[in-house]
C-alpha cells in the first residue's frame, strides 16, 4: 500500500500529466525485493537535498541501470558524472528533466553507463573486499591502542 503525506498530490500530478501508464507509486519495498524491482526500470533517478551515501545509486548501478541524481555528496561519491550517470545541481534540480531525456533518446548511452556503472560497484563496493579492509582497519586501530 503506498503512503505518504503528498499521495494524492503525487497522483494528481500524474494524471495531469496523463502519466499513468508509465509511473507507479510502488510504496515501500522489502529490501528483499529491491533488485527485482530496480530491473523493471530503465534508468534509476534520485534527487535528495542530502546523502550520507549513495546506497541507492549503488544498488540501482549493481543492476547495470544508468543513474540520474543531485550533486549531494553522497551520490558524487559513487557516480562518475558522464560515466556511471549524470549528476545534477541542487540549485538547478529542473535539468533533471534534459539528463532525463538524454538518456531516454540514447539507449547506447544507457546501455554504456549501465555496464559501466556494474564494474564501478565490482571494483569498488565487493562486499567481501571492503569486510576485509574494515577488518584490517579495526586490527590497526587495535594495536596502536595497545603500544
Amino acid at each position: 500500500m503506498v503512503r505518504g503525506s503528498k499521495k494524492e498530490q503525487y497522483e494528481d500530478l500524474i494524471n495531469k500529466q496523463n502519466l499513468q501508464d508509465s509511473v507507479f507509486l510502488k510504496g515501500k519495498i522489502p529490501n528483499t525485493k529491491v533488485p527485482e524491482a530496480i530491473s523493471e526500470f530503465d534508468i534509476f533517478c534520485a534527487l535528495s537535498r542530502k546523502e550520507s551515501f549513495g546506497v541507492a545509486a549503488v544498488e540501482a548501478m549493481a543492476m547495470k541501470k544508468p543513474v540520474v541524481a543531485s550533486d549531494a555528496d553522497g551520490f558524487k561519491e559513487v557516480i562518475e558524472d558522464g560515466k556511471t550517470g549524470l549528476i545534477i545541481s541542487r540549485k538547478e534540480i529542473n535539468k533533471a528533466k534534459d539528463a532525463l531525456k538524454k538518456l531516454v533518446l540514447d539507449e547506447k548511452m544507457r546501455t554504456k553507463m549501465g555496464n559501466n556503472g556494474r564494474q564501478r560497484v565490482e571494483q569498488l563496493y565487493s562486499w567481501n573486499d571492503n569486510v576485509e579492509k574494515m577488518l584490517n582497519l579495526y586490527e590497526r586501530v587495535r594495536c596502536d591502542n595497545e603500544h
